[in-house]
């Protein structure tokens, strides 16, 4: 793949606190598109991440950003084989009218700050000090200098959080932790343990393979079909996940359910838009330990086929007012037929060659929402 930036690629001034859009074109897209912003030649901040297809990032500029001349973008990419995909604007753009920022925040982790011994399973209290506290923090743990997981989340002038050690963390002496908050820009503020500390106690390592769907299945939208697995010392609660993949791509990643470990099972009812997307596959992912450092199992690829809803006219996998507008302006009357369009053709819900009322009671009786389950009678 190629990729060059369109905008902003020099010249333009954009005002501080407005929405704008960060544009390029690209040939054989190919995965996400890091959008970074420079200032003055060096690293400023990480505006997020796109499709490299989409060809787009909405950016909301900060209104405290600091007015400059000098701010450039990156496009940051990766092809097929691990090749960098970049461009860079052509010259620097100004952005102008910030506002005067607010303090910056600070944190300072207190405990575990080196030296502690805390044991697995039990429950323990992280704090932290902070100065002109803004938002909330996240509380990360790491372990010989690599990031195992975020333990959770609280308001940054709360300055403690209480963390139940995973009974299976597993015994080390380098683990650390991290407080990491954020600017009123939303740049990082963080701290880190001053020294490292120690988790003892822990039970064996739970492991997990699962055994339904094997691979080669085809499971039908509406129906429920029952995910299973084998686990040794299991311990805590498995959480399942369906991956949508369009060939070797994922397209999508959807929460199933979860379920204690060692039951090995979790039933699964299949919604309507599932199979809906031509060419694609599905995997279940199973996620289990702790809940900072989760385990993964994943299945082999099966299918599901797809069912339609009486009444969807619009093939949204949902009845609802956008298909009552479609059957409104297709309506003919009884006896009287349709103008024969395929969204007539469509609407003629009952087959009968006209659009009319028994049309209407049929969608009428199929209405849902995105949460509501469907009448089993309006599957088709």
């Amino acid at each position: 793949p190629t990729i060059t930036l369109a905008s902003p690629n020099g010249g333009e001034s954009w005002p501080a606190g407005t929405a704008q859009a960060v544009t390029w074109t690209s040939t054989d897209p190919a995965g996400y598109v890091l959008v970074e912003l420079d200032r003055a030649g060096s690293f400023h901040s990480y505006l997020g991440y796109a499709l490299m297809a989409d060809g787009q990032l909405d950016w909301d500029i900060c209104p405290y950003i600091g007015d400059a001349a000098d701010y450039t973008i990156q496009l940051i990419a990766t092809g097929p084989c691990g090749e960098p995909v970049e461009d860079a604007g052509d010259g620097p753009f100004t952005i102008s009218g910030s506002l005067p920022p607010p303090p910056t925040p600070t944190v300072t982790v207190a405990s575990p700050n080196g030296g502690e011994n805390w044991t697995a399973g039990t429950m323990q209290t992280v704090t932290w000090s902070s100065t002109n506290p803004l938002g909330d923090v996240s509380i990360d743990l790491y372990q010989g200098g690599a990031f195992v997981g975020t333990l959770g989340t609280a308001a940054m002038s709360a300055g403690s959080f209480t963390w139940n050690v995973c009974p299976s963390l597993g015994d080390a002496a380098d683990y650390m932790i991290a407080v990491v908050g954020a600017d009123a820009c939303g740049e990082s503020v963080q701290d880190f343990s001053d020294a490292s500390f120690t988790v003892s106690g822990s039970q064996p390592t739970p492991a997990l393979t699962i055994t339904s769907p094997a691979g080669g299945e085809t499971w039908s939208a509406f129906t429920t079909q029952t995910l299973t697995w084998s686990a040794t010392d299991p311990s805590g609660t498995c959480y399942a996940y369906l991956l949508t993949f369009i060939g070797p791509n994922l397209q999508d990643v959807e929460l199933i359910g979860s379920a204690p470990m060692s039951g090995g099972q979790l039933a699964w009812s299949i919604d309507q838009c599932h199979g809906r997307l031509a060419g694609a596959t599905y995997e279940i992912l199973m996620t289990y330990g702790c809940e900072q450092s989760p385990l993964a199992a994943a299945s082999a690829a099966f299918d599901i086929t797809p069912v339609g809803i009486f009444g969807d006219l619009n093939d949204d996998c949902l009845v609802d007012a956008d298909d009552v507008d479609i059957l409104a302006g297709c309506a003919s009357g009884p006896a009287v037929a349709h103008d024969g369009t395929p969204q007539c053709q469509i609407a003629d819900i009952d087959f009968d060659q006209d659009v009319d009322d028994a049309d209407f009671a049929i969608l009428q009786r199929c209405l849902g929402t995105a949460a509501a389950p469907v009448d089993p009678s309006c599957i088709q």
